[in-house]
């Protein structure tokens, strides 16, 4: 990643094991896609719903090279995000998917330019392995 992480939190306190969390996370996406210029994670926990109780909306929002790719978990009526960690895990589960498709689709669009990437020492798909 080419600039440090950025999160912002609203209505949650943010503890350093969550923000250990999200920056652990945010690390790992460079697996799955290396030209990462940035990365911004909101965390919010809106207003306590009767029905489904405080489910966590998170968004991620990630910028690779002529793309900027959002992801947003937030109250859809699954009960286990009202735990933080797991609405976490779910919003950076499904970026690891969008890097994924950002990947397969550098590969598809331009073949030759992802082959010129891994034969001048870039690894475009991130541990050197075709994603």
């Amino acid at each position: 990643m080419q600039t440090p992480i950025e999160i912002a939190f609203k209505h949650v306190e943010p503890t350093d094991e969550i923000k250990a969390l999200i920056s652990e996370r945010a690390a790992r996406l460079d697996k799955f896609h290396d030209g990462i210029t940035s990365c911004h994670v909101y965390i919010r926990a809106p207003h306590q719903n009767q029905k489904t109780g405080n489910l966590y909306e998170v968004t991620i929002e990630v910028r690779i090279p002529g793309q900027e790719l959002v992801v947003r978990r937030d109250q859809d009526d699954q009960p286990e995000r009202a735990h933080l960690k797991v609405a976490i895990r779910d919003a950076f589960d499904a970026m690891q998917e969008e890097l994924k498709s950002a990947t397969r689709k550098l590969q598809r669009d331009c073949p030759s330019s992802y082959k010129m990437g891994h034969q001048s020492g870039l690894n475009i798909g991130g541990s050197g392995s075709v994603v």
